[in-house]
């Protein structure tokens, strides 16, 4: 299962860029319930692991995206390895399958900007729009949570600071948007 030692530039605290993808990108996420699992069970470990935030999230079909500020060395580690293996075992319970669901360690990126910061929480946001959804109706993304001020587990502090906004809907609509036409 996913666990290793992150890299990082220098003390306790980074913002890393997450990924992992079904083995062979295998569909891991079969349906709304298995959507609704993973993110309920991101929820749950985020409100109980001190010293880690989630900013920001999206689950495809084939793979699961996070930008996660550590507050604390080490904090990062633990908190994938409890999230894959807790969302393996369901997945293995419910399908009657046994070996790894996931390609094997997580992907981690640290991220060494606010602009990089931005740009990945904007890249995240709008993966859905690539597979044909509405990236502010996808329901398997954080991007809708900050719009309509849900889920408050997420560190939606970042995104406000950055922006400078007293309209975090707006702003972030329009900062997503010209994030597109700039890269």
């Amino acid at each position: 299962m996913p666990y290793r030692s992150s890299r990082r530039l220098g003390g306790d605290e980074a913002v890393f860029s997450i990924s992992n993808f079904g083995i062979s990108n295998r569909v891991v996420f079969r349906n709304h319930l298995d959507h609704r699992r993973f993110v309920t069970t991101l929820a749950k470990l985020a409100r109980q692991t001190t010293g880690l935030s989630i900013i920001a999230y999206v689950l495809t079909a084939t793979s699961f995206n996070l930008v996660v500020h550590e507050h604390e060395r080490d904090n990062l580690s633990k908190f994938m390895h409890k999230l894959s293996v807790s969302y393996a075992m369901y997945f293995q319970n419910k399908y009657q399958s046994t070996g790894k669901i996931f390609q094997g360690p997580f992907k981690d990126t640290v991220l060494d900007s606010d602009d990089e910061i931005m740009l990945e929480i904007c890249r995240l946001h709008l993966l859905p729009d690539g597979f044909g959804f509405d990236p502010e109706r996808y329901d398997w993304s954080s991007y809708g949570k900050y719009l309509n001020n849900r889920a408050p587990w997420l560190k939606k502090d970042f995104v406000i600071h950055y922006l400078k906004t007293n309209n975090i809907a707006y702003d972030l609509r329009y900062f997503t948007q010209f994030s597109t036409k700039s890269t």
